[in-house]
């Protein structure tokens, strides 16, 4: 018989992670969404006139409060897997090791993946 310990149940709040793009003022109109040309105010369309860029291919962590709503186990007859899915705009479903019970545990995991003190698992 397999005994499962795991950190959370269903309905339970937890903190999870998920990633974000960096941003970035845009370098055309920096960071006013628009700019002067030949005495003529132009919308910036180098950002949409945002002011801001996004680099989808730099992401940093951030955290944010999630509700359990299942959670799923693995088992290949050595190791035990633990996913809960959980109700997030962000993310879908985590694993066991990127949710947290506090916020404190989720921001102090994002600041080391973000200064690449620890390997981030997604």
């Amino acid at each position: 018989m397999i005994t499962i310990n795991n950190k959370f149940e269903v309905g339970e709040k937890a903190f999870s992670v998920y990633r974000i793009p960096v941003q970035y003022k845009c370098p055309i109109c920096e960071g006013d969404g628009k700019f002067e040309h030949n005495g003529y105010e132009v919308h910036c369309k180098n950002c949409n006139g945002t002011g801001k860029r996004k680099d989808e291919h730099n992401t940093l962590l951030a955290s944010e409060e999630v509700e359990i709503s299942s959670i799923k186990v693995l088992y290949n007859g050595t190791a035990v897997s633990i996913t809960y899915r959980v109700n997030s705009q962000h993310i879908k479903s985590r694993s066991e090791k990127t949710v947290f019970k506090t916020l404190d545990e989720a921001e102090n995991y994002c600041k080391a993946v973000n200064t690449k003190e620890v390997v981030s698992e997604f």
